[in-house]
């Protein structure tokens, strides 16, 4: 998306690709879990707060995981390395963030084989709270593929139940 006037002072955004064309973007698993629900009529399952949460955090734990990839250039090994620091401060910035996010999500349990009959449930393996968001989050995941993961059945109440599950982690964690 890029601005653009629109009269007399005024800026207006609209799509902006190479020589008028539609710019090509990658969807991830939130992106597609609301498409999903558009086609079924339904409204989006979740928050554009909640989406920014979640992809906040894939980002964060992303761009640390990559941390050790620094000054691999012929160019860069020439200079010295130099600096006062400020890679190692922002890695460990980073390190405390999701630290500091995973204990917002805590322990907790999103799916407990109790809350469920067990006709309805399939087998008996818990869904922990931490699990589901780094399977959505990480994984790009759907919900569906979490519980075949988990060996839950994939119905309509169970899929409700964990997708409640997810909005209520995400609406904690927030950014």
């Amino acid at each position: 998306m890029s601005l653009f006037p629109d009269g007399k002072g005024d800026w207006v955004a609209h799509p902006s690709g190479y020589r008028g064309r539609s710019a090509m973007q990658r969807a991830d698993v939130f992106d597609v879990m609301a498409a999903k629900a558009a086609s079924n009529g339904k409204p989006a399952p979740f928050t554009r707060e909640q989406v920014a949460a979640g992809r906040h955090y894939r980002d964060l734990v992303e761009r640390h995981a990559c941390a050790g990839v620094r000054c691999s250039s012929v160019e860069a090994l020439r200079s010295g390395g130099g600096g006062s620091g400020s890679f190692i401060d922002a890695v460990l910035r980073d390190r405390e963030e999701i630290e500091w996010i995973r204990r917002r999500i805590g322990t907790g349990t999103a799916m407990a084989v109790r809350k469920i009959r067990p006709s309805k449930r399939g087998s008996r393996v818990n869904i922990t709270d931490r699990r589901l968001v780094d399977m959505v989050c990480l994984e790009d995941k759907p919900i569906s593929a979490v519980l075949r993961a988990h060996e839950w059945s994939v119905q309509g109440q169970t899929v409700d139940a964990l997708r409640q599950a997810l909005v209520e982690v995400l609406g904690q964690v927030g950014c």
